[in-house]
């Protein structure tokens, strides 16, 4: 393959991300592979205490969430530097009408800006947003809607079972 004398060099515990032309393979401890796919996988290590969990693009620039304590930004979508300390970061982030929203033992959103002022307790595992709203899913069929930038708001899923993901596509918010 293409890129097979670099995997072996990353530990263990792939995630895998695409975020603005780039796809993004992090592993333990700070290590990331970054590769547009026309090009050989190029390795970055960050000095992090954790792995990075999740990647997302928007307003020109990238963000990375490290699960153990930090969310990243960069420029260039190689060189991430700390913007906000969480404890613990995201586990999924998605870029959407404006904003960022990260999920995870708590949920993050973001202004235009790349700020992050709003901070929830809400535990979730995943968050989709479009068209003005956001939906947010979670453990015990939890689900969550915010509307044009308002508070996350409960609302009746019908199941008891952990939702690990949601999407939106074809006009529908879809959950798993």
């Amino acid at each position: 393959p293409l890129n097979a004398p670099l995997l072996p060099q990353l530990p263990l515990s792939p995630t895998i991300s695409f975020a603005g032309d780039r796809f993004y393979l992090a592993r333990s401890q700070g290590a990331v592979a970054v590769t547009t796919g026309a090009e050989p996988w190029n390795l970055n290590t960050l000095q992090t205490s954790g792995a990075f969990a999740a990647f997302a693009f928007g307003n020109g620039k990238w963000i990375g969430s490290i699960e153990a304590n930090s969310i990243r930004q960069s420029a260039d979508g190689r060189q991430f530097d700390l913007i906000e300390t969480a404890q613990p970061g995201p586990i999924s982030l998605v870029f959407q009408d404006g904003e960022f929203l990260g999920a995870g033992p708590r949920l993050v959103r973001s202004g235009a800006d790349g700020s992050w002022p709003v901070q929830t307790a809400l535990d979730v595992n995943s968050v989709a947003k479009a068209g003005g709203i956001a939906i947010a899913v979670g453990a015990n069929g939890k689900i969550y809607r915010s509307v044009d930038y308002g508070p996350f708001t409960s609302v009746a899923s019908g199941t008891t079972t952990t939702l690990n993901g949601v999407a939106y596509g074809n006009g529908k918010f879809v959950a798993v």
